[in-house]
């Protein structure tokens, strides 16, 4: 145990150290990383690709988008101007451009979903492009693309939530008439846009959580509660603006019982002094109703307002059923190094798998020589054990906190139809963010998480 106690459903209670996989956690492995957006021919052109999600069909294609693409969407040439292309998969090891944003408009934070319909989507922050130059993304609010016909064909809503600036934009499909777009506006809290056609066009903005400034995370659609989830994370101290800073101390989550209708909030967890959230935490639910929440920590400096330092960890959370509380955090890394940057996904009873970037340097958070692998840790005990496999080596090269602008803050995690689980992931081939690829891997060993 390293952190100490956390205030957790109303009583103090010991963080949990990562015990040794075994029992009902049987070991899976992963076929060779294969990439689906590569970099172009002699680098980034202005900023390195990064920040990739998922989503898959019922077909089991799979379609993938990241960030700052320095590709055109539509003809898949080299681009000068950064877009947000949607990449999908021919087969398990090679994808190609399926279009996406149209116009330009999107700049990071992409999000993707595909709808009961087949209606496949993508989100971003806006970035326009006015008279040669943009305004930064985030500006004009989120951008909606859609595509009806599997790719081919996109149209796109800019400013979908209606907002100046705003952050985090993730989408929850609760039906093909149910479409939230969730974001983090400014001066705080946490909000929500609904569309009743698929998409097409967007309501009025409502609140999910007022508050302060907050990190808000991926949502989810619990199919055995009848809720949607989204995890947020704030900050008791005045000073915290940024969660790469370490300085988001409390972990919370809203929720809604009637389709999005109207929400409540409840606490999962206040952190000890001294110890934050690095970034957006991640909610998932297994087919028996169990909740869980990934997330990601480090030490923190000054309040927030120096880099932090020391070991970083990542940790999940679980509300075994509606009316349970919330467990003690939970170690998933193992011990004696830094892990970062977790994404979770569960299935069946307690299944659970969580991909993340691990260096064995104790002090990877600002240790700017650390080698950072991308792990995946899987159990089948609601996370009580986990069974850790290597994926890739030397994904990353530098300190944690020094991942923005180079990994900044999410990679992804799935199943596909099979059950198989599918990670993507930004790798930068050990040349510190020069020439970031999009990575793909999928589960090839090992009974898929939902068969056991």
């Amino acid at each position: 145990m390293r952190l100490g106690v956390l205030a957790t459903a109303g009583c103090l209670v010991a963080l949990v150290a990562p015990a040794a996989a075994e029992g009902g956690t049987p070991p899976i492995g992963f076929s060779a990383p294969v990439i689906v957006i590569p970099s172009p021919p002699g680098g980034e052109s202005t900023a390195p690709v990064a920040e990739p999600h998922m989503a898959v069909a019922s077909s089991g294609r799979v379609f993938v988008s990241a960030g700052y693409e320095s590709w055109d969407c539509e003809t898949g040439r080299v681009s000068a101007a950064l877009r947000d292309c949607v990449w999908a998969s021919d087969n398990d090891s090679t994808f190609h451009v399926r279009g996406g944003e149209p116009d330009g408009d999107g700049g990071d934070n992409t999000d993707l979903a595909v709808m009961p319909s087949g209606t496949v989507l993508e989100s971003t922050m806006t970035d326009p492009d006015i008279a040669g130059a943009t305004l930064g993304s985030g500006t004009l609010g989120a951008t909606v693309s859609r595509s009806a016909d599997g790719g081919h064909t996109w149209t796109e809503v800019v400013d979908a939530n209606h907002q100046v600036v705003s952050d985090r934009p993730y989408l929850l499909v609760a039906a093909d008439n149910n479409l939230l777009l969730t974001f983090a506006p400014l001066p705080g809290g946490i909000w929500a846009v609904r569309s009743t056609d698929g998409g097409a066009s967007f309501g009025a903005a409502f609140p999910i959580a007022l508050g302060t400034i907050a990190v808000n995370g991926s949502p989810l659609d619990d199919h055995v509660r009848g809720d949607l989830v989204v995890p947020f994370a704030t900050s008791s101290l005045p000073t915290c603006v940024s969660g790469f800073d370490a300085c988001f101390n409390q972990l919370a989550v809203a929720r809604s019982d009637n389709g999005g209708q109207s929400w409540t909030t409840e606490t999962v967890a206040d952190l000890p002094s001294g110890i934050g959230i690095t970034g957006p935490p991640i909610a998932t639910a297994d087919a028996g109703g169990a909740e869980y929440i990934v997330f990601g920590t480090a030490a923190y400096t000054d309040a927030g307002e120096a880099a932090p330092v020391g070991p970083a960890h990542v940790w999940v959370v679980r509300s075994p059923a509606a009316g349970k509380p919330w467990s003690a955090p939970i170690e998933i890394d193992p011990p004696g190094g830094s892990a970062m940057m977790p994404a979770g996904v569960a299935a069946g009873r307690g299944h659970l798998a969580v991909v993340f970037y691990r260096t064995a340097d104790p002090n990877g958070e600002d240790d700017t020589t650390a080698s950072w692998n991308v792990m995946v840790a899987s159990s089948g005990d609601a996370g009580s054990r986990f069974a850790q496999t290597l994926v890739a080596r030397g994904a990353y090269l530098g300190a944690g906190y020094n991942r923005v602008p180079i990994l900044i803050d999410q990679i992804d995690i799935a199943f596909d139809p099979k059950g198989r689980v599918l990670i993507v992931w930004t790798d930068t081939h050990k040349l510190q963010g020069t020439a970031n690829t999009i990575d793909f891997a999928h589960q090839t060993t090992g009974p898929p998480l939902a068969d056991y």
